[in-house]
């Protein structure tokens, strides 16, 4: 496992050491999170959200690299409660979240191709778990506005090394003199580290006091997006 965390660095000291030009690009992508191993055996659902890949192609090499940023919600509670025991009238929203967040720093293999191109990437960072409770007006549909939003409180957070590798396909659609549009599919594979995090439905609220059941694991993901990507020529 020792060679996937090195592959990142390693890539980008060769394209560090390329004099050539550079293509930008950039992807956004629906994204699932699929826990795995010990990970799985807590947390039996899978996270859903989308992720953003911005980075840069050496011209005339198959390398890339970029950074990957992601965001998954993998619970959401929500209920109604009085604004106080004097004021029943008034009722209010309180939304239970949990989240990961993800970011990674990319080295990638793409061969040019034309219109279909394969890719693989190397992937080194972190996946951030937190679970937020938040108090809000009723009615909100869902929309977290700030008028929306009375008070919020991240209740348990915390932090692991994340590190993998994947691949996919992207398919150019559409270009013109400014810019290449293709369809990306993806999927990897990331080894997170051991983190603390709450389950749906793990907080206890009894007597005026909340109670958090927290659970421990390696946060293993197999994550598949499905997105569109720009690459902008020169």
């Amino acid at each position: 496992m020792r060679f996937l965390v090195y592959v990142p660095f390693c890539m980008i000291a060769t394209v560090a050491g390329v004099s050539a030009q550079v293509t930008p690009q950039f992807n956004f992508s629906f994204t699932a999170g699929e826990p795995r191993g010990a990970f799985a055996e807590h947390l039996r659902s899978d996270g859903y959200g989308f992720n953003v890949f911005g980075g840069i192609a050496v011209d005339g090499t198959p390398l890339a690299v970029g950074l990957l940023g992601s965001l998954y919600v993998y619970g959401n509670e929500r209920r109604l409660e009085p604004l106080s025991a004097n004021i029943p009238d008034i009722v209010l929203e309180v939304e239970t979240e949990n989240y990961i967040v993800s970011g990674h720093l990319v080295a990638r293999l793409q061969p040019d191709l034309g219109r279909v191109r394969l890719f693989a990437d190397g992937l080194l960072g972190f996946n951030h778990l937190f679970t937020e409770t938040s108090l809000e007006q009723e009615g909100h549909f869902g929309l977290d506005l700030d008028d929306d939003r009375i008070v919020s409180s991240t209740n348990i957070r915390d932090t692991a090394l994340s590190y993998g590798v994947g691949g996919g396909v992207s398919v150019r659609v559409y270009r013109n003199q400014i810019a290449a549009i293709r369809i990306v599919l993806a999927t990897r594979y990331l080894v997170g580290g051991n983190a603390k995090y709450l389950l749906p439905g793990a907080i206890d609220r009894a007597g005026g006091v909340a109670t958090l059941h927290t659970d421990r694991s390696k946060t293993n993901l197999l994550t598949t997006s499905l997105g569109i990507g720009f690459t902008f020529l020169q």
